[in-house]
């Protein structure tokens, strides 16, 4: 049986390397500018869901232009 603080630190660990990835994904889609620090700062806080979304995004997007709005629809403001 799994201990459960181990479950929670894996799951943790998953979120945490596909955030990283994303980021880079988009910094090099979309290139360095604040608006795309501030979409890569806000990536933390989306759910495991919105990240899927996120993925598919970069991938389907053909212009960066749409990339950039639909990815700044669909993560959270950050509560700042």
């Amino acid at each position: 049986m799994a201990s459960t603080i181990y479950t929670r630190g894996e799951t943790k660990g998953r979120v945490t390397g596909r955030v990283e990835v994303l980021a880079e994904q988009l910094l090099r889609r979309l290139g360095k500018s604040k608006k795309v620090a501030g979409l890569v700062k806000r990536l933390p806080l989306c759910s495991d869901r919105d990240l899927h979304k996120v993925s598919l995004l970069i991938v389907d997007e053909k212009e960066d232009k749409a990339l950039l709005a639909a990815v700044e629809r669909l993560i959270p403001r950050s509560k700042d």
